[in-house]
């Protein structure tokens, strides 16, 4: 059964149904990394959390990519699938989401959230674990819940692996998430440069691209009520400067206030992120999101945003 249904991504996806759920989302991607990256020639790499899922790389014309996503990814993940991927590939690009509604601080049990096989890599270990992972009780309780269509997250992808939201699931959600409103942990998030400069230094030919999802307008705008608005916009300048361009989606706006556009205030549809795509790969002229240079102006445009929604 578990070869028909592959829950884990290691062949090509269901062969019942037109769907594929996500399960073990880091392993799933990895796995569909490898059976893919040499016949599609991947030179673009993105990574981010589950708010960046619903990219669809199919979306990106200049570029053949992979999109590494998945539920609370951190930079300390990132950074151990960069080193792991470097003998595989050296991609043109990378885009990296900043999302600070997650800890950036290294996570203890990393190395208990992705595929084993990365830190002692062969190809026979990459087969000893589908062996493992396809007689287990695990995939086969993947599997049955895919039959019955009882999928433990919100984002899915059709037969051939374009993401979507089950948007009947996500009518839960009568309310939108609480954000913090607690000060950035700017040491946190600055101690973080170094890391961007080691994955600057392992692709030293490759271009970085860095963006802050969108989310709803009621958070900067509790940000700047509450008088913490400048130390979001400082710590979003410092992480800029580590990237060769870098964008901010979440300066309140017409598509982020639209209700029809979210269904919890953090994550947003794909047609938001077909935006998202358009403006960070430069392929149409589009005024959504902003690209972050000077901090001055940065600053000025993010007040007014505000200024303009707060009465929304």
């Amino acid at each position: 059964m578990n070869n028909l249904i592959d829950p884990l991504w290691y062949n090509n996806g269901n062969k019942l149904k037109d769907i594929n759920y996500s399960w073990d989302e880091r392993s799933q991607i990895l796995n569909r990394f490898f059976k893919i990256y040499k016949k599609n020639d991947i030179n673009c790499l993105i990574f981010g959390s589950s708010t960046s899922t619903i990219i669809n790389v199919k979306n990106i014309k200049n570029y053949k990519c992979i999109n590494f996503s998945f539920s609370a990814g951190s930079l300390d993940e990132f950074e151990l699938l960069l080193l792991y991927l470097k003998k595989y590939i050296e991609p043109e690009v990378i885009i990296i989401e900043i999302n600070f509604n997650l800890p950036e601080k290294k996570n203890p049990k990393i190395d208990k959230l992705l595929p084993n096989y990365i830190f002692s890599d062969t190809k026979k270990n990459r087969f000893v674990n589908y062996l493992k992972d396809y007689l287990s009780l695990k995939c086969l309780i993947f599997s049955i819940k895919s039959i019955l269509d009882m999928p433990n997250l919100l984002n899915a992808y059709d037969k051939n692996f374009e993401p979507f939201v089950l948007k009947d699931k996500a009518k839960k959600y009568k309310n939108y998430i609480n954000l913090s409103l607690k000060k950035e942990p700017n040491e946190i998030f600055f101690s973080n440069a170094k890391t961007y400069q080691k994955l600057q230094d392992l692709y030293p030919s490759t271009f970085f691209i860095g963006f802050i999802h969108p989310f709803h307008p009621k958070y900067p705008i509790n940000r700047y009520k509450s008088n913490n608005l400048d130390n979001f916009i400082s710590t979003a300048h410092s992480i800029s400067e580590n990237f060769d361009r870098f964008y901010d989606f979440s300066l309140p706006s017409e598509i982020n206030f639209n209700p029809e556009n979210t269904y919890d205030g953090s994550h947003y549809y794909s047609d938001v992120y077909k935006l998202v795509v358009d403006k960070i790969f430069e392929q149409e002229k589009i005024n959504y999101g902003y690209r972050v240079v000077k901090f001055k102006e940065y600053k000025e445009k993010y007040i007014g945003a505000i200024l303009k929604y707060n009465e929304n």
